[in-house]
């Protein structure tokens, strides 16, 4: 095999792909982007939040409150990218995601199931594959791992999950409201937090 052989350079860019989630993140920019002017324009705070999180799939990290402003791309890491490269890793995981509407929970579901039936993903993560029937904001895996987004306030009984990611479970108008955030606290502690294996 030589530099130039397309097996090595496919097998050299899925190990990539696999072993480091900012390159993955990247990829998962770039094919969200196919065919627009957007471009990927890499910057510190997006290899701070994948580093960050990748520390949690590790285990070294538990919990992290991430603060970022908006269209900083904190949603697509940790909603999108994150969660396939958990299931990609793990297809046996449980996956709590909880935002702000149901909107948003279904197009980050969408989102993470059109990154996960690419080609490219199925050469990275040859084991983990979408179940048929995954609809709406749930997305199964053959090997019984699941993505499932909520709002808040929606009933999480009977879901045990290895991860949870909440994603502005308020908009900013709510945030100003001390009731509002006294509500999604609540809802945190007690409907989210324990669902936690």
């Amino acid at each position: 095999m030589t530099i130039s052989d397309p097996n090595l350079q496919r097998s050299t860019l899925d190990a990539l792909l696999r072993t480091e989630f900012s390159a993955f993140t990247w990829k998962v920019f770039t094919a969200q982007n196919a065919g627009r002017e957007e471009a990927y324009i890499p910057n510190w705070h997006i290899d701070a939040l994948c580093h960050i999180l990748e520390e949690a799939r590790q285990g070294r990290q538990s919990n992290a409150v991430i603060n970022l402003p908006p269209r900083h791309s904190k949603s697509t890491v940790s909603a999108v990218s994150f969660t396939a490269w958990l299931l990609g890793h793990d297809p046996t995981a449980k996956v709590l995601v909880a935002c702000h509407t149901q909107r948003l929970a279904r197009m980050h579901t969408e989102a993470t199931r059109a990154i996960m039936d690419t080609d490219w993903y199925r050469s990275v993560f040859p084991n983990t594959r979408i179940a048929p029937g995954s609809t709406g904001t749930e997305l199964r895996t053959t090997a019984g791992g699941i993505r499932m987004a909520v709002t808040a306030g929606v009933a999480t009984m009977g879901f045990d999950a290895d991860a949870i990611i909440i994603d502005d479970l308020l908009d900013a108008m709510e945030a100003r409201s001390e009731t509002e955030r006294e509500r999604v606290i609540d809802y945190v502690d007690s409907a989210l937090l324990t669902r936690l294996t």
